[in-house]
């Protein structure tokens, strides 16, 4: 592992990327996935840029990184400090900055790994902040197709774009562990709160028929990812 003294949320987006200049779009995003790359070892390099395959992209869980090794790319933990700053621009490029949503729930999350790592003692599980997943399925550009891939426990982001559109932003999950609210590094972490609070404000707007219609039959408890079952 690199240097793991900083977290995602404290980490500085590194002078290098100013190269892409600061109006947020696709070309940007690009252009730090450029940054990023020429940053990296020829055996880290090797293991974030993928080819695309929808064989690869299935490759996720919301299982925590030692109960699922399966996950492409490169480990935050195997970045440089100033490759994770550069890690967070492309995330925060791809899926904002607005507060408990896009990169913000990343870094919630990730930190409520942190937290279940200062209580559990499941050791093999892995769980920490540094074991979320990057990787580019594909090679990064404004034609052809690929995928940005960001994976960990609890959490899967993949945006595939084509010839520079959103095409697809699938497989995608969210979850969170402990809820509703935990302290972990320096601050205060409620990345599903508001979720869960205007799915609980939508089941109070349905009427008695409309709850009837939208309930199902018995009880579901497991997690499905794609076609199978990942619990």
């Amino acid at each position: 592992m690199g240097d793991t003294s900083s977290s995602m949320g404290s980490i500085a987006i590194p002078d290098a990327v100013e190269a892409c200049g600061d109006d947020h779009s696709f070309t940007r995003l690009v252009c730090l996935t450029d940054v990023l790359k020429a940053s990296l070892s020829n055996e880290l390099l090797e293991l974030i840029q993928l080819d695309y395959s929808v064989a690869e992209a299935k490759n996720w869980s919301n299982l925590p990184a030692g109960a699922f090794p399966a996950r492409p790319g490169v480990f935050l933990g195997e970045l440089s400090v100033e490759q994770r700053g550069v890690v967070k621009a492309i995330l925060m490029e791809a899926t904002g900055e607005e507060d408990n949503e896009g990169f913000d729930e990343i870094v919630q999350t990730l930190n409520a790994d942190d937290y279940i790592g200062t209580v559990s003692t499941d050791y093999k599980a892995g769980y920490s902040s540094y074991n979320g997943k990057i990787a580019f399925l594909g090679e990064p550009s404004e034609q052809g197709t690929w995928e940005l891939y960001y994976g960990g426990h609890h959490f899967a982001f993949s945006n595939t774009y084509t010839d520079g559109k959103l095409a697809g932003a699938t497989p995608s999950f969210r979850g969170i562990e402990p809820f509703p609210s935990f302290e972990m590094n320096g601050r205060t972490n409620i990345p599903m709160l508001q979720e869960r609070d205007a799915f609980a404000a939508l089941l109070h707007s349905l009427s008695d028929e409309q709850l009837d219609e939208a309930r199902l039959e018995g009880t579901y408890r497991d997690i499905l990812a794609g076609t199978t079952s990942r619990r």
